[in-house]
């Protein structure tokens, strides 16, 4: 395996220290959605290797200048696809045999759910969270059948929390409890009183909290829909990578921007599309793969100097940088493709 040191002539060195995927399973059943605020963690990541850029090339050293790391078409940075990794760990869990029983069934029907994959709320959490202050609200206004009714209420929204997550009804919570909610906010206005300043507060408390509710939870799943999306598999590439097309949510990058395209020596298309995507198997999170922004490497390279430390990168030698570079130009019958780094920010050392 060669070291493939960047040459520092176009800047300081950023010098990385290299970690290893130990071991292929590692978060297989940690996923877990929290029923309340609809948010995916990860449970007990001991083992997980912490990094913060994936290089895809087989070598066993790396640094360069901020230039040299920009041009490696090899490094990319991790966006972790939590929801869909929840996905495959809830379908494993339960023991399902899903879309096919050849390597990449489980896959297909991960990608073949439709959900959000950027980093917002999506109008996916529960009410409780504007309950809690509510029910504090209804306590103000005096009205022992308004502080019952909002009780029963919360217990009903709290068993549907809970019952909802799973991947098949997740989506659905809101819709269940919105006719409950509405005869909830019709029977406030029917008891609504305003007689003294505790009870007009207690019920400005109540209505501000069900009005937010359905502001940033209904009202923003439907404005938020237009990010569902679901992918096909396009491409298998070797070490659990793939290509994926992108169905739906075709205004992604206009709100959240460029996501990088991907070099044909690491995905074998000649156009990248904006609706392709990279994604590996990392350690059981699906993770999507974004090439190097130049404004990703001026981060690294703020912190590499600020602090004093090697940057953590994850080695996954997928890509042999030498083998492909000589197969290419070995091969006749198929277009020579550069499958090496720029030379001149490269220095090839054997170990």
């Amino acid at each position: 395996v060669g070291d493939h040191r960047l040459s520092p002539s176009k800047g300081r060195q950023l010098v990385f220290v290299r970690r290893e995927l130990e071991q292929v399973s590692i978060l297989m059943g940690k996923a877990e959605r929290s029923p309340i605020t609809g948010e995916i963690t990860m449970r007990d990541m001991d083992g997980y290797p912490d990094f913060q850029i994936v290089d895809l090339a087989k070598r066993h050293k790396l640094s360069g200048s901020v230039d040299a790391l920009f041009e490696d078409k090899y490094l990319f940075k991790a966006y972790p696809l939590l929801y869909r990794t929840w996905l495959l760990h809830s379908y494993l869990a339960a023991q399902q045999v899903l879309g096919g029983k050849d390597e990449n069934g489980m896959m297909r029907h991960v990608f073949a759910q439709s959900c959000i994959d950027v980093p917002l709320g999506g109008g996916r959490a529960s009410s409780l969270p504007y309950f809690v202050p509510l029910a504090l609200g209804s306590g103000l206004t005096g009205n022992l059948i308004l502080v019952l009714v909002t009780l029963a209420v919360l217990t009903v929204l709290l068993f549907v929390a809970k019952v909802c997550n799973t991947p098949a009804a997740y989506q659905l919570a809101r819709l269940w409890t919105l006719p409950l909610r509405l005869g909830y906010l019709a029977f406030v206005f029917y008891a609504l009183n305003l007689s003294t300043f505790a009870s007009a507060l207690g019920y400005s408390i109540t209505i501000l909290a069900l009005l937010g509710d359905f502001v940033t939870g209904d009202i923003a799943a439907l404005w938020w829909y237009r990010l569902q999306c679901t992918y096909t598999i396009s491409k298998n590439l070797p070490g659990r990578l793939l290509v994926c097309s992108r169905e739906g949510a075709v205004q992604w990058e206009d709100f959240f921007g460029s996501r990088g395209c991907v070099d044909q020596c690491v995905s074998g298309f000649g156009s990248w599309e904006r609706h392709h995507h990279l994604v590996v198997d990392i350690g059981d999170m699906l993770i999507e793969l974004r090439p190097l922004q130049h404004d990703d490497v001026l981060k690294l390279r703020d912190q590499f100097f600020y602090n004093g430390k090697d940057i953590p990168y994850l080695g996954l030698d997928i890509f042999d940088i030498d083998d492909m570079a000589s197969t290419a130009a070995s091969t006749s019958s198929f277009p020579r493709v550069n499958m090496s780094l720029p030379a001149t920010d490269m220095h090839l050392e054997e170990f």
